[in-house]
């Protein structure tokens, strides 16, 4: 993906016995769009779910090192707009490029 697309849906709602979980992953961002990234999940948060949960290539970096600075804000930035635990899990393409 070049640029982050914001008719794109980046978050999808799993229900599981009365336990919602708002999950995204692969965006494969590069990593000079984590604020538009960012602003992208915000606008798709939602009340009604239990937590959420970013697992895995957030962007697509030859470096994973290179990527930490960007993870850190786009889920200190997420977590800023909502009450839920946001957990995030690595992908490969944040660890290893």
């Amino acid at each position: 993906m070049s640029h982050i697309e914001p008719s794109r849906p980046l978050l999808h709602l799993f229900q599981a016995a009365g336990f919602n979980i708002l999950q995204g992953s692969d965006y494969h961002a590069p990593l000079d769009q984590a604020d538009e990234l960012a602003k992208n999940l915000i606008a798709q948060l939602r009340d009604d779910v239990d937590m959420v949960v970013l697992n895995g290539d957030l962007f697509d970096t030859p470096d994973g090192q290179s990527a930490q600075r960007q993870i850190g804000d786009v889920l200190r930035a997420v977590a800023a707009k909502t009450d839920k635990p946001v957990i995030y899990v690595p992908g490969n393409h944040c660890l290893r490029g």
